[in-house]
């Protein structure tokens, strides 16, 4: 998490220094969104590489996911308990048509118990 803020930060940064060799504008506006997100899975074959050289197959394995939307309110300062997207980008026209986007999605794929 800590290394996409600052990832992002080197973005807008940079954004200013590559506009100021240009003779126009690079960017002509941004955006930023943040939002909370749901998941569906089909079942899903996992396979798994031991350290060893052992490997093995789970086949059809059902999943779900976990949105936790109260975990905000539970813990405010852990921002990675619940699922959530961000996107932050960046217009290359006046018409703003074309962008430039940096997506993150924190989903969590989490195998239902009890199959066999």
């Amino acid at each position: 998490m800590k290394k996409h803020l600052i990832f992002l930060l080197l973005i807008i940064g940079a954004s200013g220094d590559a506009a100021a060799q240009e003779k126009g504008p690079l960017f002509t506006g941004m955006y930023v969104q943040w939002g909370y997100n749901t998941e569906g899975y089909t079942r899903s074959n996992i396979q798994f590489a031991m350290g060893n050289g052992d490997k093995f197959t789970l086949h059809k394995v059902k999943a779900h996911d976990k949105p936790d939307m109260d975990a905000f309110i539970k813990s405010p300062f852990d921002i990675s308990i619940p699922q959530y997207n961000y996107r932050i980008g960046f217009y290359l026209n006046r018409k703003k048509t074309k962008a430039i986007e940096v997506n993150f999605d924190h989903i969590k794929y989490v195998v239902t118990g009890g199959q066999t």
